[in-house]
């Protein structure tokens, strides 16, 4: 596991709703294309006696999270031809912005109910995401970590 501190990309990863004091994690996702169609069936499908998760998965590793999804926001981000110049246009498919709650089982270590906040900005080429569990208190003097393994 690595860890660094994202101080140059602080501004970036508030304005993409990530809040200091807790850790953000950058993870390769497995089966990328399918991972929309399962937010998808989440959000609209599931009941409350029946909950419909996606999986946080990280590839090559044994994570599985499951997460219901309760808020998804497309997000169309700005391109311009120059870095820095005024934009010209937003790129044709969004990312997505989306909330959750982890869900529990019996075999669970901890006793908070944890939700989730989970950012992937370019579903047809990144393989990627961030997620960070969305602290119950945050810091607002903590700096910003991400951390992958």
């Amino acid at each position: 596991m690595s860890s660094h501190a994202e101080d140059d990309g602080s501004a970036r990863l508030a304005q993409m709703g990530f809040q200091p004091g807790e850790p953000i994690h950058d993870w390769v996702i497995d089966e990328p294309d399918k991972l929309l169609d399962r937010i998808q069936e989440s959000l609209f499908t599931s009941t409350y006696s029946r909950i419909v998760p996606i999986y946080l998965t990280n590839a090559g590793k044994s994570a599985r999270i499951p997460v219901v999804v309760v808020k998804a926001e497309a997000r169309y981000d700005a391109f311009g031809f120059v870095p820095g110049s005024t934009p010209v246009g937003d790129w044709e498919i969004p990312g997505w912005y989306l909330e959750g709650w982890v869900v529990r089982s019996g075999f669970d270590t901890f006793e908070d109910i944890v939700r989730v906040r989970i950012v992937w900005d370019d579903p047809i080429v990144n393989d990627s995401l961030l997620w960070q569990a969305i602290p119950n208190e945050p810091n607002t003097n903590a700096s910003f970590e991400v951390v992958d393994w």
